[in-house]
């Protein structure tokens, strides 16, 4: 099977469940002819509209690929995707009082190694 290894998350459709080429879980993709049952106005990002990537106004409650070329659209400018890791696994993330840190622990499915990071924030 396929890794998502790729922007939109569960608006990313993919057919396939179980288990991928990894060894982990695939779970959660939403199904293909989804429909938000929130309304766009509470999804938009702040600094990117729905208008503004259209160009047009669109209804409240759009189909699973508007709302993932919405997504694709606003990323694709900027360079957050350098600061993302794809085909990565989180293995374990605790966060340290005395270092004030988040350490993760991510296993790089591509590369078959773990690699432990820390961070200030975790989202």
């Amino acid at each position: 099977m396929k890794s998502k290894g790729d922007w939109g998350g569960l608006w990313n459709y993919t057919w396939q469940t179980g288990i991928n080429q990894y060894g982990d879980n695939v779970h959660g993709s939403m199904y293909r002819h989804l429909w938000s049952n929130g309304p766009k106005e509470c999804l938009e990002f702040s600094n990117y509209s729905f208008d503004e990537h259209f160009k047009k106004p669109i209804p409240s409650f759009p189909p699973r690929e508007v709302l993932h070329d919405y997504i694709i659209g606003r990323v694709k400018d900027t360079y957050i995707k350098d600061q993302i890791k794809f085909n990565h696994t989180v293995k374990h993330c605790q966060y340290n009082e005395d270092t004030s840190l988040f350490e993760v622990t991510v296993h790089d499915n591509i590369n078959n190694r773990e690699i432990t990071e820390y961070y200030n924030w975790v989202v």
